[in-house]
């Protein structure tokens, strides 16, 4: 005798709608379809039921095949985590050993245990295109936490509810990975928030915060954007840098730099300016409607009082919810 499964199905429809909210996938009915077939067979074969234990058995399985088709299609993780606690304290009957019932729902847990797979491979993908190192650190900690999940997930001699339910977790975590990747440090404000990062001479340079300001026309098109990492008071420490766009745009994987006019920048510290007079920087993200943008950066800046210099390496760049202005017509 094992437990009544119609809470592992309620797990599946979980992690069904989890997935569908982050990433493209297959559907839930593909996975899902095989294994409702069967309750229904089960609901067929006891439409004549009479004994006491028979009815009851019947209605618990009538109200679990309910909520999935209720909710199958639209369920969020707040309505799924009530639904699974409430059916969780009810379900306690157990079912008959049925070994071609567990054959598919192993069959399901099979393919949501694939699809999770996928989904850890392209998030490490994009952990590892990061620009930013503070982030990347954190999505990687959370992606080994994921490992961690699919690991006891895939434990021999697991029952399949234990499995579903690690399986489940996965998922969320994999949510919670992906959302971080989108994320960015501080806290919003009128020019935004988030991280930049160098090396100056060899030296850590982490500024405390950061901003952008992106200036477009009247039609939209962006004419530059500035990015600024700075302590406060500014005499700590600052690096701003202005990126001119080209064509009416501002592109990925497109490099900007000093030379083609396209960049200019400076890095400023106990009141002496280092200007720009070579340098470069390449965005890997660049949303100008989410209001983010991601780059690397690297520059030499020159102060023409003291005719010295300095060398900005190692540059990268996070920053949210930046500022847009229109620009004055003239």
């Amino acid at each position: 005798m094992r437990r009544f499964p119609m809470l592992v199905v309620l797990i599946l429809a979980f992690c069904a709608a989890s997935v569908r909210q982050a990433f493209a996938r297959p559907s839930a009915a593909e996975l899902l379809q095989p294994v409702i077939a069967e309750i229904d067979k089960r609901l067929a074969a006891l439409a004549q039921a009479t004994t006491p234990a028979e009815l009851k058995l019947k209605i618990k399985i009538e109200a679990a095949r309910a909520a999935i088709a209720a909710n199958a299609g639209n369920l969020d993780d707040a309505r799924a985590l009530s639904l699974l606690k409430k059916v969780s304290g009810k379900i306690e009957k157990t079912f008959p050993s049925d070994t071609a019932f567990n054959a598919l729902l192993k069959t399901a847990l099979d393919g949501f245990a694939a699809v999770i797979t996928t989904l850890r491979s392209g998030l490490e993908t994009r952990i590892n295109g990061l620009a930013d190192p503070v982030l990347a650190a954190k999505a990687r900690k959370g992606l080994a936490k994921l490992d961690g999940l699919i690991a006891e997930a895939a434990a021999p001699g697991l029952v399949l509810k234990d499995r579903a339910k690690l399986l489940g977790s996965a998922l969320v975590r994999a949510g919670l990975v992906n959302d971080s990747l989108s994320k960015c440090p501080g806290h919003p404000g009128e020019f935004g928030h988030g991280q930049v990062l160098a090396l100056v001479d060899g030296n850590q340079f982490t500024p405390r915060f950061a901003s952008g300001e992106m200036l477009r026309n009247s039609a939209g098109e962006p004419l530059n954007i500035h990015i600024d990492g700075y302590h406060f008071p500014y005499a700590k420490g600052t690096v701003g840098l202005t990126i001119l766009a080209t064509s009416g745009a501002l592109t990925t994987a497109t490099e900007y730099s000093f030379a083609a006019n396209t960049l200019s920048g400076t890095y400023q510290k106990d009141n002496v300016s280092f200007n720009m007079e070579s340098g470069r920087l390449t965005l890997s993200e660049f949303d100008p409607v989410a209001r983010r943008i991601v780059g690397v950066y690297e520059f030499t800046g020159f102060d023409s009082i003291s005719s010295t210099r300095v060398a900005v390496t190692s540059g990268s760049f996070t920053v949210c919810d930046f500022k847009v202005t229109i620009a004055a017509k003239r």
